[in-house]
């Protein structure tokens, strides 16, 4: 389900319940609260399950780190190690900072493992510990230990627009968008009858999805800004909650005018409102 959907959804049923009041209500407020409330409920999630659900976790794909020493960053103390720094969004805040979920290399071959910064700072400089691959997190600025030019970083953001869209996988004939870039990553296609050898890009044409040929098509931009219609980053049953607690906390409505006001050939997620 996309952020749209969402906020679409919650406008219609908060219409239905005080009529005109559409033209009061800013959709980037809306917007706004199911981001909020989407955080607040995994922090819940997570104290009462002490589970990390998948569904919550945005990979940034490949991450430019800095490279910095203590005598260049202020957060640093004293010390001979050399850091990556890189900033990152906003994540929600966890126990052990598991909205940083996951740090590797630009590889994904080796892992970097959380540690607090007091915890860091207080090895012996030279000790066998601190020579192995940590990283922590002060504010918005990411540190690893050692250097890495470049990492795979993987968050449980604050707000899912703030992430990336990574667009890896193939682009199969009669997926081709109007207005999207795509690069041939092997062999020939032939698109809108104009032929394409590899490494060649073409732009997607209204009313034309398919190629023909053995080539490989991908997408060119393969990091791209989510928005308000990709997937969201919540589960259904997540979802169901979010609304409810803007409806009735924010907006103050029952949960029969709810029941009540739902319009027909609702999404699934308020039907099951409804039937709670």
């Amino acid at each position: 389900m996309t952020l749209r959907q969402i906020q679409d959804d919650l406008l219609q049923l908060l219409t239905r319940s005080t009529p005109g009041i559409e033209t009061r209500i800013e959709k980037r407020h809306l917007r706004y609260k199911v981001n909020e409330k989407r955080a607040k409920t995994i922090k819940e999630n997570y104290m009462r399950h002490r589970e990390v659900q998948p569904v919550w976790l945005q990979r940034l794909g490949e991450l430019k780190f800095t490279r910095v020493t203590s005598s260049d960053d202020p957060n640093l103390l004293s010390c001979d190690c050399t850091f990556g720094k890189a900033t990152i969004p906003a994540v929600v805040s966890l126990p052990d900072d598991l909205g940083v979920y996951r740090v590797a290399s630009s590889c994904n071959t080796k892992k970097y493992y959380p540690i607090k910064p007091d915890r860091f700072f207080a090895f012996d400089n030279g000790s066998v510990r601190s020579k192995s691959k940590y990283f922590f997190r002060i504010g918005n600025s990411l540190y690893v230990s050692p250097y890495i030019k470049e990492g795979n970083v993987t968050l449980i953001l604050e707000d899912p627009l703030t992430g990336w869209n990574l667009k890896t996988e193939t682009v199969q004939s009669g997926s081709i968008l109007e207005g999207v870039t795509y690069v041939v990553e092997s062999g020939t296609v032939t698109y809108n009858s104009v032929l394409y050898q590899k490494a060649s890009t073409f732009v997607g044409v209204a009313g034309v999805a398919t190629y023909t040929g053995t080539g490989v098509v991908k997408h060119n931009d393969k990091k791209v800004a989510m928005t308000i219609d990709d997937d969201y980053p919540m589960s259904h049953t997540m979802t169901e909650q979010v609304v409810m607690q803007i409806l009735t906390n924010d907006y103050k409505i029952e949960s029969q005018t709810i029941s009540e006001q739902a319009p027909d050939g609702q999404d699934d997620t308020i039907v099951k409102i409804n039937e709670q």
